[in-house]
């Protein structure tokens, strides 16, 4: 069961709550039963922090799970959970609220992106980058090169659905040179056959996203999307209660009927391509 330690911390939380209301016993009483400070308790069920083999099992005892369920798999998370993620050698360079990010991005089977602004961190080259962030450009672009490496492997590569804003390409970040190299690396890219782009344009006025981007994700135990990041100024809002994380997975495919299609977008990324490149020539 290889992944992320990030999700499998999730994971894990999801079943020792899951666990604890199935025996009928509140978080008060579990962290009395066990001499365990009662917001500890609430942290590990909700992912926002790690718990130690030892404590899984004194969990397991309390709630009466059979042996085979806490060796092979809640033991297991706990061990999968408690490794250091990839990102883990840029230190400093990954702010905390994006780490969880990272973390469910490397183990999704889907990725499903609509962007208003800027070119998403799986489509952008390297001098689109540098252009956005200048400081620490080094670390940020082997990290970036960490995350796109999902979209090229051999088997299994993550499958990217993305939606962009008509702004996103519209917007010169960098200059017009490091524009049309972008642009034409988004063409490539949704050459591969598990990656989609489409554009949507000004002209079709209101849509369902306009309060802003988002991205959805779905991991390999799941049969539908099951999470929802939304990215703030400094910080993330993570989505899984199954009626809000419906809303979205409903507004993005309303986005993806209102959008260009897949030939349509490539030939208007195209033109893009080819007008800047007259007005570079006069």
């Amino acid at each position: 069961m290889a992944g992320s330690p990030t999700v499998r911390m999730r994971q894990l939380g999801k079943e020792l709550r899951l666990l604890r209301e199935a025996a009928n016993i509140s978080v008060r009483q579990a962290a009395t039963l066990l001499g365990k400070d009662e917001s500890a308790l609430s942290r590990w069920e909700t992912g926002a922090r790690r718990v130690d083999v030892a404590t899984v099992m004194d969990l397991c005892d309390l709630y009466k799970v059979d042996d085979e369920r806490r060796i092979k798999y809640l033991v297991q998370l706990a061990r999968e959970a408690n490794q250091r993620g990839w990102w883990a050698e840029y230190g400093k360079d990954v702010p905390s609220w994006l780490t969880n990010a990272l973390g469910m991005e490397t183990v999704a089977n889907e990725v499903w992106i609509y962007q208003s602004e800027y070119v998403p961190g799986l489509l952008q080259t390297q001098p689109y980058l540098h252009a956005l962030e200048p400081s620490n450009v080094e670390a940020a672009m082997k990290m970036r090169a960490a995350r796109q490496k999902r979209l090229t492997e051999d088997t299994n590569p993550v499958v990217l659905r993305a939606v962009l804003n008509e702004a996103v390409v519209l917007r010169t970040v960098g200059g017009s040179d490091v524009m049309r190299q972008q642009i034409r690396h988004i063409i490539d890219a949704a050459q591969r056959p598990n990656v989609t782009v489409q554009v949507l344009p000004f002209a079709i006025g209101h849509h369902p996203a306009m309060t802003g981007p988002f991205t959805a994700l779905r991991f390999p135990e799941t049969p539908a999307i099951d999470t929802i990041y939304v990215e703030l100024k400094d910080a993330a809002v993570y989505i899984e209660k199954p009626s809000e994380v419906d809303r979205y997975t409903t507004d993005f495919e309303r986005l993806t009927q209102l959008a260009l299609d897949e030939e349509e977008t490539i030939a208007f990324l195209e033109q893009l391509v080819a007008r800047e490149e007259d007005i570079a020539n006069e």
